[in-house]
């Protein structure tokens, strides 16, 4: 397997067409040269490349653990050396599964049922989507507070279609229910007391 040339940072096999982003510390790391047989060396380098192209999406943005594997993936045909160099950085605290969980559920609008699918389509365990939904409840009561934000900026439509409308924002039934329950409990008790403020008012009477 010999390099057929190095340009920009990148080098060229012969034998399967492939090209490896590698970095000049990488380079000088295995002293790489045009004409070089790699064929003993060949994991080593895919995988320095693989960690140092692991860190720099990372830098970039949190992904998870099968959205960088995938990214790799792309870049890279030595899959083993990628499965390799993805866990290395999982290992060394980079990719975490759990915290990507925690930040994405508290930075979603959406409900618990859309957000279990989206973080699951990442490649998430259910498992560790729900261990992080219970270390954020313990703390924040924060699909509640999602759920009456949400009514809350819909409250013109009419009822029907808001409970359609929350439903596919991924909120249970039952929860949509009893919030817009307690909401108008909330309203009725409020325009209550106005409306006995306005009749003591009307009669001249005077609470100490």
């Amino acid at each position: 397997m010999k390099i057929l040339k190095i340009q920009k940072n990148k080098i060229y096999l012969e034998d399967n067409n492939e090209v490896i982003d590698i970095s000049p510390d990488i380079k000088s790391m295995f002293s790489l040269k045009e004409g070089d047989d790699i064929s003993i060396k060949y994991d080593d380098i895919s995988y320095e490349a693989a960690l140092a192209k692991g860190l720099f999406l990372l830098s970039i943005k949190d992904r998870t653990k099968k959205n960088l594997q995938n990214k790799l993936n792309e870049k890279f045909i030595n899959k083993k050396m990628v499965d390799k160099a993805v866990d290395k950085l999982e290992q060394l605290g980079y990719v975490n599964d759990f915290d990507y969980a925690i930040n994405f559920i508290r930075n979603s609008k959406y409900g618990y049922q859309r957000i279990v699918a989206e973080l699951m389509s990442k490649g998430l365990t259910r498992n560790t989507i729900e261990e992080a939904y219970l270390i954020i409840e313990e703390t924040d009561d924060i699909d509640n507070k999602k759920l009456e934000k949400a009514i809350m900026k819909s409250n013109k439509k009419e009822e029907k279609k808001l409970i359609e409308y929350l439903l596919r924002q991924g909120f249970k039934l039952d929860k949509i229910f009893a919030k817009l329950k307690e909401l108008k409990d909330v309203e009725w008790k409020r325009l209550n007391e106005k409306r006995g403020d306005i009749w003591l008012e009307q009669y001249g009477i005077i609470l100490y």
